[in-house]
């Protein structure tokens, strides 16, 4: 896609991206081309599209025919650009909402470039939603917190909530360029399969705030870590978890913290 004929379109429907709201419309035909072929889509499948942009994305969808694509646009005048330009494709349902504030309908695949400023809400929420796969554009420091391993700078809360409750993988770096406007980062094209069944969803809640207490502290050793924490029942978790009290918070394992978070009392 042409960047002179995406600002012609822009100009024309009056629309200056946002760069605050993460709006950033894909370039790379190779790229428009690559998301929906990773999603393998079917004809039985409903496809969501967080972000409609200026529909190209949506073009490439609809070459492999799904049964329902759901594109999500708050932007009125993209919407109402949006609604001649795929005017007559039946298989197209297209709202005028906020991703995060609507109840999406049950569906199978997401393939969005969504806005990156919103990248945390916009994984936390498809992996609610457990579509059979996502293939998902994110700034690349985001997309390598997700995959970071214990022990490593990037490692944290999004890495253990991606670890427990689905299988995520970066399928290429792409170039910032292929963007406009460019983001200041390059970005990463993410696969995420949501797991069928997890142990942690009963506790979910208590792992959330465990992650959230220990990890403003994620470079002190976990005795001091507890410590300094708002956890109540500080004795019982010290003198149950003694043989990793040693380690720092940014080395423990998932599951030594998920562990811990079934003994904790805020």
């Amino acid at each position: 896609m042409d960047k002179l004929e995406i600002q012609r379109i822009l100009r024309k429907i009056r629309v200056r991206p946002n760069k605050k709201k993460g709006q950033n419309f894909v370039l790379d035909e190779e790229l428009l081309e690559l998301m929906p072929k990773e999603a393998r889509i079917t004809n039985e499948d409903e496809v969501v599209e967080i972000g409609g942009g200026m529909g190209f994305l949506s073009e490439k969808i609809l070459e492999f025919n799904p049964k329902k694509l759901f594109i999500y646009e708050p932007d009125r005048r993209l919407f109402n650009f949006l609604l001649s330009k795929l005017k007559g494709k039946q298989n197209v349902v297209l709202m005028n909402e906020d991703y995060l504030k609507s109840q999406t309908p049950r569906y199978q695949v997401n393939i969005s470039n969504p806005p990156f400023s919103i990248s945390s809400k916009i994984f936390l929420k498809v992996l609610q939603e457990r579509p059979r796969i996502a293939i998902l554009t994110f700034q690349k420091e985001f997309a390598n917190r997700l995959v970071a391993k214990p022990g490593t700078q990037d490692y944290g809360k999004l890495s253990i909530i991606s670890y427990f409750f689905a299988e995520v993988r970066i399928i290429k770096t792409v170039d910032r360029l292929s963007f406009f406007p460019s983001p200041k980062v390059d970005i990463a094209l993410v696969k995420i399969i949501p797991k069928e069944e997890t142990t942690v969803k009963s506790n979910f809640h208590a792992l959330e705030g465990t992650l959230k207490e220990l990890f403003k502290y994620r470079q002190k050793l976990l005795k001091k870590a507890i410590r300094f924490s708002n956890i109540k029942n500080k004795e019982e978790v010290v003198k149950k978890f003694q043989e990793i009290m040693e380690k720092r918070v940014f080395q423990l394992t998932p599951e030594e913290l998920l562990d811990i978070s079934r003994v904790v009392k805020f």
